[in-house]
């Protein structure tokens, strides 16, 4: 979205600004792998997700996405902004390699929702643990995609390090 996006006084913009990229992308990229994730702006309200209820967005995007997204993938992206699917270039599958998608807005330093919500929102880091967990017993491979950096200043320091454990751990 537009970095004025908060300025605009209908959601359904959002859609509108969706839609047209969803379809540039499907018109100029259509041999290219896409993992879309969204980004702080993003949301029903710019900046802010509740993670206690669902977002109008996560769910109107994640049928514009349909095609870039696994059924599986398509359903948690929905449901909660973040997901994992098989890392696909040029036709080809690759089975131990995993793109994870993970939702970042647990550590926007301006999602006030956060200050009610500071276990874990949206179950994000348990996610991330558990399906590292199991690829790495499967042996295999993740490349992580995020929208705000761990280390920058907008991402919350206690979730930063919670992340940043995991990271490491894995």
């Amino acid at each position: 979205m537009p970095h004025n996006m908060h300025e605009e006084k209908r959601y359904e913009e959002k859609f509108e600004f969706v839609e047209r990229l969803t379809e540039f992308f499907k018109a100029n990229f259509s041999d290219v792998s896409i993992y879309p994730l969204l980004g702080n702006h993003d949301f029903e309200i710019s900046n802010l997700q509740d993670f206690r209820q669902p977002d109008r967005v996560l769910d109107f995007v994640a049928d514009a996405w349909k095609d870039f997204l696994e059924p599986q993938a398509r359903q948690s992206f929905a449901e909660v902004g973040y997901y994992v699917q098989k890392l696909k270039i040029n036709g080809h599958t690759y089975d131990k390699v995993n793109i994870l998608a993970v939702n970042s807005q647990p550590c926007y330093v301006m999602n006030f929702y956060l200050w009610t919500q500071r276990n874990d929102p949206g179950g994000i880091l348990e996610w991330l643990n558990g399906t590292l967990a199991e690829m790495e017993a499967k042996g295999e491979i993740a490349i992580v995609i995020s929208h705000i950096p761990v280390q920058d200043i907008t991402c919350l320091d206690a979730w930063a390090a919670r992340y940043k454990a995991i990271a490491d751990r894995y």
